[in-house]
């Protein structure tokens, strides 16, 4: 196991297309700065290795960058998301960033991310509504921003992101109702909304058009209103959860 800081000879290694030093918890360093620019770098994993500080701002832009996961590096790594309205990531498909303590909001800026697929911040202290630039990102797979203080109203617009597998928005301060509109989300397979206690209303029936729909959680979510209605149940395979309960398989007779 490595500790001490980050080499700062790795910036000087130019043909370098994969770095992970993941499970290096003795690391306990900042992010160099000088990664970000590295012309080859594809894949830039640093899971799990004690960063401290924040996300340096020339991470907004990353010339071949196609999976960075900066995830697990706890409270220590902390600040704002630099991406801002010049970032420019052309190839950058896996964001993850779990499971430190981010703030501030997510910036408009992502949307420039326009290769993005997998967008995972969970189990950080951002604040703010999600960005309805999102949308205009053509290959989203996968939106997680579980366990944060985002709020405001669940956005109608999120059913243009036709690609859409999983979203899941689970313990945060979303509102108002579920939007019927998400029943156009045709490739979705997981919605996660536990623990939004101010999302109220009724399910809407139009999500039992997602016929590839595998999971939908809705546990303490106390403010919803009715059962879950019979064209979700209905949905194949489905395992609802609700209540207060565990997760069950539906079964409709």
């Amino acid at each position: 196991e490595l500790d001490g800081a980050i080499p700062e000879a790795l910036a000087g290694l130019t043909n370098l297309r994969n770095l992970d030093l993941s499970f290096n918890t003795l690391l306990s360093s900042p992010l160099l700065s000088e990664l970000a620019s590295l012309p080859n770098l594809q894949q830039l994993l640093l899971k799990d290795c004690g960063l401290t500080g924040s996300i340096p701002t020339e991470f907004s832009s990353l010339p071949a960058m196609v999976t960075l996961d900066l995830s697990n590096n706890g409270a220590s790594f902390n600040g704002q998301l630099p991406f801002g309205g010049d970032s420019q990531s052309p190839f950058l498909k896996d964001l993850i960033l779990s499971n430190n303590q981010f703030t501030g909001g997510i910036p408009a800026g992502i949307a420039n991310y326009v290769s993005l697929e997998v967008f995972e911040i969970v189990n950080n202290a951002l604040t703010g509504d999600l960005p309805p630039e999102l949308t205009v990102i053509p290959n989203l797979k996968t939106i997680n921003v579980g366990t944060n203080f985002l709020f405001g109203n669940l956005q109608t617009n999120l059913s243009s992101i036709s690609s859409l597998q999983i979203l899941d928005l689970s313990n945060n301060f979303f509102q108002q109702t579920i939007p019927p509109e998400w029943g156009n989300l045709g490739q979705l397979e997981c919605l996660i909304l536990e623990r939004n206690s101010l999302i109220s209303g009724s399910i809407p029936t139009e999500l039992g058009n997602l016929s590839n729909l595998k999971l939908l959680d809705i546990r303490e979510m106390s403010s919803l209103t009715g059962d879950v209605p019979l064209e979700v149940r209905s949905i194949p395979g489905i395992v609802i959860c609700e209540g207060n309960g565990s997760c069950d398989s539906s079964k409709v007779s």
